[in-house]
Formats: C-alpha cells, sequence, structure tokens
C-alpha cells in the first residue's frame, strides 16, 4: 500500500471491549502519542485479517515510555487485592470488636447495625491501598479509580481483568459478603 493511501486509511480500536471509530491515521497516533491506547490495545483497519495489538503494528514506535514496562501480575504487590477480597469477612469482626468496645464506652447498649460505616471504611482502605500498589508498580490503572470507592466487587472484578488475572478474588468477595451477613 503507498503513502497516500496508507496516510486515507480508516482506522478502528477497542477499549475496554468497546469498539471505536473510524478515525484516521494521524488520530490513531495521537491516541497512542497521548497513552489513550496501551500498549495491549487492539486495532484494526481494512484489508488486516485480525485485530492487532498496538505493540504488533509500526504504531508502537508511539507508544508512550516514560520509564520501565509495568511489573508484571506475579511481581505486583498482591497483599492488598487479598486483603480486600476478605475484607467483608475481616471487616465484620472489626464491626464486632468496635461494638463492643463503643458498648463499654458508652455504657450502654450499641447494636452492631449502628458500626456498619467500619466494613465500609475497611473495604475503601483496602481498595486504595491497591491502588497505590498497582500504581507504584507502573500500571494505568486510572479506569479503575471510580470504581475504587463506589462498587468494591466491581473494582476487584474491573482491576483483576485489566491486569489479565483470574476472578477468584472477586468470587472470595462475594462469598466472604455473604458469610459476613450470616455472622451478625
Amino acid at each position: 500500500m503507498d503513502n497516500q493511501n496508507q496516510a486515507n486509511q480508516s482506522w478502528y480500536y477497542a477499549i475496554e471491549g468497546v469498539r471505536s471509530g473510524p478515525i484516521s491515521r494521524d488520530e490513531l497516533q495521537n491516541k497512542v502519542k497521548s497513552g489513550e491506547l496501551a500498549r495491549d490495545s487492539v486495532i484494526w483497519s481494512e484489508g488486516m485479517p485480525s485485530w492487532i495489538t498496538v505493540n504488533a503494528s509500526d504504531f508502537s514506535a508511539y507508544i508512550l515510555q516514560e520509564g520501565p514496562p509495568p511489573l508484571s501480575v506475579n511481581h505486583t504487590n498482591n497483599n492488598y487485592i487479598w486483603g480486600l477480597a476478605t475484607a467483608p469477612l475481616w471487616g465484620t469482626v472489626c464491626q464486632v470488636a468496635l461494638t463492643h468496645l463503643w458498648a463499654e464506652i458508652k455504657g450502654g447498649w450499641v447494636f452492631y447495625k449502628e458500626m456498619w460505616w467500619v466494613v465500609v471504611i475497611c473495604n475503601i482502605l483496602m481498595s486504595v491501598l491497591d491502588y497505590k500498589a498497582l500504581k507504584a508498580a507502573g500500571h494505568n490503572i486510572d479506569r479503575l479509580k471510580g470504581w475504587m470507592l463506589a462498587i468494591v466487587p466491581v473494582y476487584i472484578y474491573n482491576r483483576d481483568k485489566l491486569l489479565g488475572s483470574d476472578l477468584t478474588r472477586f468470587w472470595i468477595w462475594i462469598g466472604a459478603w455473604i458469610a459476613s451477613l450470616f455472622m451478625l
């Protein structure tokens, strides 16, 4: 294909499983340069047999490189995500302990349900710590920020999907949350 046809070629790209486009070659190049499309983002143009990663294309020269690549999932600190996966259980234990402590201080009876915020704080704390650990490992996880505080299981699901991990921690959180309902 000559340079003129290549410059006029329409491109498609996918972010989070959503196909977008068509856009020009220059627009695609700018998305790669800005970091909107990462090295593992997929792109396609007419005449290509299938989608390919940006890294496997001639656009790889424009990949935003601000240092070494992110650490692999196996070398990333995953302690916080495991703490988050079990947070409904240990958070409930903290809730019970703080309820008893508060009842002693207050000198009366306190219902467990009045201390619901303890479990929420435990989940948010572990989400924030995990988010910081992933960022320190070099992962581009800005898309996870909103879920971190809003809906913890969605954060876990999207986090592990983004990093290519299985969904074990997501299912553990669901199981821990169900088990925590029976603890009180």
